[in-house]
């Protein structure tokens, strides 16, 4: 998970115009075959970092298929994190912030912090969430 927040981050940072563009939704034409399927692909990606992702029906219109609540959560929880944090390195507004963080270089290591910090509170929800169950 960790690589692929960093992956997300770097994408978008080395191409925030084309980043900008794949979000605006209002420049995309939604009954086009192809764009559907890559939005299908792309969904079902990032749904394989978390869980294994639904088989696609075919046919199927909906970008991500069926899921439970807990998926939507995590993924939207995921998805907002890796963008908000690429959204506050393009428009540099973590400069000052890394500057007056002693033991933090620049954005980029306060970045990788944050999704190191991330991960690790993602890995102690999984460890109770396992020890929950366990004792069930």
């Amino acid at each position: 998970m960790r690589a692929i927040a960093r992956g997300y981050v770097s994408f978008a940072v080395d191409n925030p115009d084309l980043l900008r563009l794949m979000f605006r939704s209002e420049m995309l034409d939604p009954t086009r075959v192809s764009l559907a399927e890559a939005r299908q692909l792309s969904a079902r990606a990032l749904m394989g970092a978390f869980d294994d992702p639904p088989k696609p029906t075919r046919g199927e219109s909906a970008t991500f298929g069926r899921l439970d609540a807990a998926q939507a959560i995590a993924m939207t929880a995921a998805w907002a994190y890796v963008h908000g944090l690429a959204s506050l390195l393009i428009d540099g507004r973590l400069k000052a912030l890394a500057a007056s963080a002693e033991g933090i270089r620049d954005t980029e290591e306060l970045v990788d912090a944050a999704i190191e910090h991330m991960q690790l509170i993602h890995d102690t929800g999984l460890k109770l969430k396992a020890g929950q169950a366990a004792r069930k």
